[in-house]
């Protein structure tokens, strides 16, 4: 079966990112959950940084002047870690991967797209 596709419409165009539903079954799932639930619907990239990344999934972020954005959490929670032994999913380039706060098991709907490629924020190195 293959990975489900998230089309993203923005200002300033559409994008589709491909979610490794089978590699990461809890974030995926987290995230296609609050996606089908309309979440994300009217939530702005509330950190844009030139050769970094671009991040989005905060509730506070609907409106982009409100100061506490960056710092939600959806309704539902934060999700437990994924560190799959198996795969090596690196932060490429173009790739997607889930928001935490730097404490173990505090992803939730926070998500953040590479820029460039950024080795060092990999679980396995």
């Amino acid at each position: 079966m293959p990975n489900p596709i998230a089309t993203f419409e923005t200002s300033m165009g559409s994008f589709a990112a491909e979610i490794y539903l089978e590699e990461m079954p809890i974030t995926g799932a987290n995230f296609l959950t609050l996606a089908k639930d309309g979440f994300y619907n009217g939530l702005h990239f509330h950190r844009v940084i030139e050769g970094f990344m671009i991040q989005c999934g905060c509730p506070y972020s609907r409106d982009p002047s409100d100061d506490r954005a960056g710092t939600g959490d959806p309704p539902s929670g934060s999700i437990r870690d994924e560190f799959p032994r198996d795969q090596r999913l690196s932060n490429k380039r173009g790739s997607f991967s889930m928001a935490n706060t730097g404490q173990p098991n505090s992803g939730g709907s926070q998500f953040f797209i590479n820029l460039t490629n950024n080795p060092y924020l990999d679980y396995f190195t």
